[in-house]
């Protein structure tokens, strides 16, 4: 077998795989029981959601980790919601980012999220998504993705986007 039959026999077998795969993981897409965010979770996400919130979040601390608080009970309702491969994938992100070694490989800091400054955070996601690795642009998409839509997806967030509910006579 030359290189190029055996490389596009190993493309092949890998869409295959991935194909089947995906095909497999959606196959159940109902409510499922399963609560990823454990404390340590909530104490990285609470790291990582005014990161991706910058600037839209109120500065009073109460309100803001009222906000944030909010966002990560929207995240677990969403996360409800996903096939389970796709939860797969967040268990094995949040597993990286509750783990001290993990952090270091992943983001050159020994300290868990919520030990870090603000622009430490901010550094660590743009480093994931300027990344020229496709699986760190990933988890920041996914991340990004889940945060912002948990928080304009609560209503009582709408007056920051200056949008009203439209009355339907309803």
């Amino acid at each position: 077998m030359d290189r190029r039959s055996f490389l596009k026999t190993g493309l092949l077998t890998g869409s295959i795989l991935v194909t089947g795969t995906s095909l497999y993981g959606c196959s159940d897409l109902d409510i499922l029981d399963t609560d990823l965010v454990t404390d340590d979770v909530s104490m990285a996400l609470a790291a990582l959601v005014p990161v991706f919130l910058a600037g839209v979040l109120p500065e009073e601390p109460a309100l803001r980790k009222q906000k944030i608080v909010q966002v990560i009970d929207g995240m677990r309702i969403a996360m409800k919601r996903l096939p389970p491969h796709t939860l797969k994938e967040l268990e094995d992100l949040f597993g990286l980012l509750t783990n001290r070694l993990t952090m270091l490989a992943y983001a050159g800091s020994f300290s868990y999220l919520n030990e870090m400054s603000t622009e430490q955070a901010i550094k660590l996601i743009e480093g994931w998504r300027t990344s020229y690795i496709g699986l760190l642009n990933t988890a920041y998409e996914g991340l990004k993705e889940l945060v912002v839509a948990s928080f304009y997806g609560n209503p009582d967030n709408w007056a920051v986007l200056n949008y009203e509910k439209p009355d339907l006579g309803i």
